[in-house]
């Protein structure tokens, strides 16, 4: 009996400690390079663990992605975390780490499909149709106010169309007394009906970039954020982005606002995604 009661106990003990390895699982292999894409090239000289870092380099955006398409389960906590460095310190290089997000339809979630501009909330007065570059909307002064925008087609209340994919680039919004003339950059590729919701979002088309950003020193620093549950609206880094079912890690060299000069080069390593 003795012995049995042992024997229980100490299987009790080794579930434990596997379950505890399976909530810290990483969700990537940082150090195999076939489940990678992009610029895969390996540095053994300089690394700060395992054999080799990814060296990235060349104009911007120079893009490093996992080719996994990791499944997100909304109720978990997640922790996404790298380490980066300049290879060489007279020539720094910047660099952005992230999350590409996806719905269940596997189709991109940028910053436009979430980011609304509030109370921009307008109407159809009459049927905008397709390959016109024109169309007409209830008055709503908010609109005037963005210089750079675009129009969401079929709004909800309570942002319940967020991610919003209908999406038409605003060129102007002119004021013709009883309604507004919206002018969009390019010709509608469907027709939407009289009394059709619309509203304004704002128009950039990033990933999820900012876990990682700016230049980067010449020695390893580390980088994370924790995320848990969906936002409702907007692009936090502490939440997924509305509507999003699967995820790819990804670091960009380069940073739009800081372009490295010709021959930097930037180092990425250990690369974790973990579900706790």
């Amino acid at each position: 009996m003795r012995k049995a009661i042992i024997m229980f106990t100490a299987g009790i003990f080794l579930l434990n400690i596997i379950k505890a390895g399976e909530k810290t699982q990483d969700l990537v292999d940082c150090k195999n390079p076939s489940e990678w894409e992009g610029m895969i090239k390996l540095n053994d000289q300089v690394k700060h663990s395992g054999n080799s870092s990814f060296e990235l380099y060349g104009k911007y955006p120079t893009e490093l992605i996992c080719k996994q398409m990791i499944s997100i389960d909304l109720n978990k906590t997640y922790k996404l975390s790298v380490r980066m460095r300049t290879f060489d310190k007279l020539l720094p290089a910047s660099g952005f780490f992230g999350l590409r997000m996806y719905d269940k339809d596997k189709r991109p979630i940028i910053l436009s499909n979430v980011v609304v501009i509030p109370a921009t909330e307008s109407i159809l007065v009459s049927d905008a149709i397709k390959d016109t570059k024109e169309i007409f909307v209830v008055k709503n002064t908010e609109l005037l106010k963005p210089k750079n925008s675009m129009l969401a087609f079929n709004a909800e209340d309570k942002y319940q169309d967020l991610p919003n994919f209908d999406l038409s680039q605003v060129d102007k919004i002119v004021d013709e007394g009883k309604q507004y003339r919206v002018i969009l950059l390019t010709p509608l590729k469907k027709t939407y009906p009289i009394g059709t919701k619309v509203r304004l979002h704002y128009p950039w088309g990033a990933p999820f970039y900012w876990v990682a950003s700016g230049w980067m020193p010449a020695e390893w620093k580390q980088f994370s954020t924790t995320m848990k549950g969906e936002a409702q609206i907007g692009a936090p880094g502490d939440k997924f982005w509305k509507g999003t079912k699967y995820v790819r890690v990804f670091a960009w060299f380069g940073n739009y606002d800081r372009i490295p000069e010709e021959g930097a080069r930037l180092l990425v390593d250990d690369i974790k995604f973990t579900c706790e």
